[in-house]
């Protein structure tokens, strides 16, 4: 599929996995650099008109959980429609999943629990695309070994 115009994206809602990852490999691809991206969708999933690029700084743990809390607070307090985020994080490297991607997911998924904004997927942009990380891959604990 070409690269979609906002017009002609909210026509088509991101209600499978495999419709969230056709339209971020679109909108992001392969990564370049290391960044969180939010697709944001609104009623019955259309995506809205932002798309939100945060610059990922190497922290984790605490840390890194509650600077995702507050991002999501931030994102619930601003009007315009938000119900739902697509989160992707781009990172150069391979297409395994790392630990830290694991980590990130998982710190993610904690911030959204118990807030009105839903966690509508979590994608990993590697080097050569994107991949769908499953929430069963990292709500439980199968952090992969080092």
């Amino acid at each position: 599929m070409d690269a979609l115009s906002y017009e002609v994206s909210k026509l088509f809602p991101l209600r499978s996995g495999d419709q969230i990852v056709e339209r971020v490999s679109n909108l992001i691809g392969a990564a370049v650099a290391t960044n969180l991206w939010l697709v944001l969708l609104g009623a019955d999933r259309v995506q809205l008109q932002r798309l939100v690029k945060v610059a990922l700084q190497p922290v984790r743990g605490e840390e890194m959980q509650r600077g995702l809390e507050k991002l999501v607070r931030t994102l619930e307090s601003i009007s315009g429609g938000i119900s739902s985020v697509v989160a992707v994080l781009e990172r150069p490297g391979g297409e395994v999943f790392t630990v830290a991607d694991v980590e990130w997911a998982r710190a993610l998924s904690s911030a959204c629990q118990g807030q009105a904004l839903e966690l509508a997927g979590v994608l990993v942009s590697h080097s050569v695309g994107v991949r769908w990380l499953a929430e069963d891959d990292y709500v439980h604990d199968s952090t992969p070994k080092s």
